[in-house]
């Protein structure tokens, strides 16, 4: 008899998840939660605003500068109701016509209650990288 590692077995019921046209809202196998399928139901009276600066730095090279806020008042999107910032900074790198690559360290932060890892931090900083090939 061959078991399937857990991970094997979750990605084994999302794409059937996935495949599913009557499906409408999360399985409980696959405990993910998104803006398709909100964490309450009822009118979701959310709001954010955002912007972003570019600075270009070099020919084919951008700084970006990103910043953001919401306000989700009952906790309609994020399971916390609560009011969020994300700060971020990055490059926008064009090495060819093909590739980008976008490094960026952001940082986010909950006001009203704790709201990351868990529920158990109000803050979090998180380092990422994009390698995008257009075609």
């Amino acid at each position: 008899m061959h078991v399937l590692p857990a991970r094997a077995t979750l990605k084994k019921k999302f794409s059937r998840a996935v495949e599913d046209e009557n499906m409408d809202g999360p399985m409980p196998e696959v405990p993910f939660q998104s803006g398709s399928f909100p964490v309450r139901d009822g009118y979701a009276s959310e709001w954010a605003i955002l912007n972003y600066t570019l600075f270009r730095i070099a020919p084919a090279a951008f700084l970006t500068v990103r910043n953001e806020y919401m306000n989700d008042r009952v906790g309609s999107r994020t399971g916390f109701a609560t009011q969020y910032s994300e700060h971020s900074i990055g490059i926008t790198w064009w090495p060819n016509k093909i590739v980008t690559v976008r490094p960026e360290l952001r940082f986010d932060h909950s006001y009203d209650v704790p709201a990351f890892n868990n529920g158990t931090r109000q803050n979090q900083f998180v380092f990422s990288t994009d390698f995008i090939i257009h075609f």
